[in-house]
């Protein structure tokens, strides 16, 4: 999973400052930074100079310690992978029961053909890693399209969809394009008007299309479907491993455009605008091979 957030020198500092080694109820930097100052207003000011020196040198000793960068790192991924699982399990819990049911059987499958192929220690850990890395991507992707599919019917339950609201849109865009022609636009204006007038074009197009996206939703979760169950007979039923990663490869690579097509939909069906692109573990299988 990549960092929505880059991690600075300044972090590495600040972790630096309140890092607690051997499970610590309080950081001894804490507490040195006390003693030193205790010893400056008690004993001698030179105390508060000499610990202002070695606290900077342990800061900037432990920053650029590599160990400890990779743990700071490590710390911030799994505390990113930790929000983007919660803000999945938000998502699942609007979907309606068949959605849930229907996002609740695939995942219980991928686990089961990562089961049966560790269970037959086939391939190496790398190759396990990737399949398990794919299935879970197989999850995600349907679980996008799940919610796209909501998306699409909650406008047609609204009215979004239908023809007076392309009316409306229609009309917006033709003053919109009437305003363009003035000869005393401002600059800003006009870049305003033009950025407007594209997103609702992008509107009309997407809206006046949506039955259409709905049986490609439709047909795309179906396949994935259709896909996984072939996945998890060939795994009990064959013993070729090279086929199953083929497979999985093949499956993996026509979901390609599934995925790109779901991030162009996000303007419109909000449903998945704040996913992340890249899927948190969602498989329990995975997060096992992953981990191992």
């Amino acid at each position: 999973m990549s960092m929505g957030k880059r991690i600075g020198f300044g972090d590495y500092i600040r972790e630096a400052f309140n890092a607690r080694p051997f499970g610590l109820l309080i950081p001894p930097n804490w507490i040195a930074l006390g003693v030193f100052a205790l010893l400056g207003i008690k004993v001698d000011p030179g105390f508060l100079v000499l610990g202002a020196g070695l606290e900077l040198g342990y800061l900037f000793a432990l920053a650029n310690n590599s160990r400890f960068q990779r743990l700071i790192t490590g710390k911030a991924l799994l505390e990113e992978e930790r929000e983007e699982l919660v803000r999945t399990a938000t998502k699942v819990k609007t979907l309606s029961p068949e959605s849930k049911r229907r996002f609740e059987l695939l995942r219980a499958k991928c686990d089961s053909v990562l089961a049966h192929y560790q269970g037959g220690k086939r391939g190496d850990g790398v190759l396990l890693a990737t399949h398990a890395e794919s299935l879970n991507r197989f999850v995600w992707i349907f679980l996008q399209l799940l919610l796209t599919r909501e998306g699409i019917l909650n406008l047609a339950r609204e009215g979004k969809l239908s023809r007076e609201t392309q009316s409306r849109l229609e009309t917006q865009a033709r003053d919109l394009e009437r305003q363009l022609k003035g000869d005393d636009l401002r600059p800003e204006l006009q870049r305003s008007l033009e950025g407007k007038l594209a997103i609702v074009r992008q509107r009309i197009d997407n809206l006046s299309e949506g039955e259409k996206k709905l049986e490609y939703v439709e047909s795309e979760l179906s396949r994935i479907e259709q896909q996984v169950e072939l996945l998890r007979e060939q795994t009990v039923l064959s013993r070729d491993s090279d086929a199953l990663t083929t497979q999985i490869d093949v499956v993996g690579a026509s979901l390609g455009d599934t995925a790109e097509w779901i991030k162009t939909q996000r303007s419109l069906f909000a449903a998945t605008e704040d996913l992340a692109d890249q899927p948190p573990v969602l498989l329990s299988r995975a997060r096992q091979t992953l981990e191992e």
